[in-house]
């Protein structure tokens, strides 16, 4: 592993998370568990829609991109047709707001501004980390972006009283637009050139067979971590879907950073490794991988689990005891779940073998919308997590036991002892701190 790669584009991640963290503080101080219920189940519609357009089309960019540029052509056409689709759908809800009086057009219209601004930012964030062998572009590209998207929110949330949910989304979502239009025009001939290379016909179809499945792959996998909070908000309210929220984003925020700083980094080299058919060095930094996560990630779990009170107490105030109701099991729920789309997932990507993602994930992921459903009624939202926990177990043992046959998952038994006895001295701190200064 490249630790000089990951010191260099440590920062797209670590910034953004500091920036959602301010986020996260502000606004679950300044509004309601409501209105944060609100406002985090509008964003979660926005980056469902956008992951399910936009994502498809970015990771086949990406495992097909080659010196000809062909995958980004194809990439930014295919992106030019939703994105004409999205302004059509626009354009038909005006018409239907002058004509019929909707009375959610406002909503409408800022989750399909959000949505076309975030997918083409993902999509422009991905090609500069594929195209250049240097991270300090897309470092500073992706802190742009998620300064964009959250800091004129968060101003205007901390200057402004009796702030309403729809105008801290429109600021995100507008904010966001105008940067994108000032990169168009900044790489106005970089695009043009990009966009008129022919691809060829053979490599289209390679790309289109990618990608394809991994439409019904990325509906599965946002079962897990969006459509939830639909199921939150029927079966349990605003109150609890706003505390799950609270609980998700805090741990999203620092599990997600962490996979994102030690994964993303070395996917472009095991992709180039696996091209050029060097698997032994494929395998080795995938195995590197896979060692600092039981390093790093278990003996954060541990931590989070015994000092659970301490920290929402820290971070929420007031509302700390209904999100410390829920935290430690939404933590490890996300944990899971970015393990396995994160280190575990990418064993199909590695091969190709996207068609057995896709089964995997749509078994999985409807398995867990009907347990979560279920649960949910009687747990609340606790219930959906306990499902995300057991079905991304589940998941995970089926692509270990599948790598086995072509690119094997090896776990370190030296990692897993350092992080046994990582775990055990913090417990011994835990027990030393309560047992002196009753600290919980």
């Amino acid at each position: 592993m490249n630790i000089k790669n990951i010191i260099i584009s440590s920062p797209a991640y670590i910034v953004p998370a500091l920036i959602n963290f301010a986020a996260l503080i502000v606004f679950t101080r300044s509004l309601s568990l409501e209105a944060y219920g609100m406002l985090s189940l509008t964003l979660v519609t926005i980056e469902f829609l956008q992951v399910l357009l936009y994502q498809w089309i970015k990771q086949a960019m990406l495992r097909f991109y080659d010196d000809e540029k062909y995958s980004v052509s194809i990439a930014l056409r295919l992106c030019g047709y939703i994105t004409m689709a999205l302004l059509v759908l626009t354009l038909v809800a005006v018409l239907g707001n002058k004509f019929l009086h909707w009375g959610t057009f406002s909503w409408f219209l800022v989750v399909m501004v959000g949505c076309f601004s975030r997918g083409m930012a993902n999509v422009v964030l991905d090609y500069v980390r594929i195209s250049r062998p240097g991270l300090r572009a897309y470092t500073t590209l992706s802190v742009l972006v998620n300064f964009c998207y959250y800091v004129p929110a968060i101003v205007w949330v901390l200057f402004k009283k009796n702030t309403e949910v729809d105008s801290v989304l429109y600021i995100q979502v507008f904010s966001l637009l105008v940067l994108l239009a000032i990169i168009s025009v900044v790489f106005n001939k970089t695009i043009v050139i990009l966009v008129n290379t022919k691809p060829d016909q053979l490599f289209f179809k390679k790309f289109l067979l990618f990608a394809f499945p991994l439409i019904p792959v990325i509906v599965a996998s946002n079962l897990f971590v969006r459509v939830d909070r639909y199921i939150i908000e029927v079966n349990a309210g605003l109150t609890q879907l706003g505390a799950y929220s609270a609980a998700y984003s805090l741990s999203s925020m620092v599990i997600a950073s962490f996979f994102n700083i030690l994964t993303l980094p070395t996917y472009p080299n095991i992709i180039r490794h696996l091209n050029q058919e060097n698997i032994t060095l494929a395998r080795k930094i995938f195995k590197k991988n896979g060692d600092y996560i039981m390093l790093v990630a278990i003996p954060l779990l541990v931590l989070v689990f015994l000092y659970n009170n301490f920290i929402c107490t820290l971070l929420f105030k007031d509302k700390a005891l209904v999100v410390a109701k829920v935290f430690p099991v939404v933590v490890i729920a996300t944990f899971l779940h970015n393990c396995k789309i994160h280190y575990f997932d990418q064993v199909f990507q590695f091969l190709k073998k996207t068609k057995q993602y896709m089964v995997q994930c749509v078994v999985i992921g409807v398995v867990h919308l009907l347990v979560a459903f279920e649960w949910s009624k009687y747990k609340g939202c606790a219930g959906v997590a306990y499902s995300t926990m057991i079905l991304n177990v589940c998941a995970m043992f089926y692509v270990y036991f599948f790598s086995f046959h072509s690119f094997k998952i090896e776990l370190s038994r030296k990692a897993f002892f350092i992080a046994t006895f990582c775990c055990m001295a913090i417990v011994a701190v835990y027990c030393f701190t309560y047992t002196y200064y009753g600290y919980k």
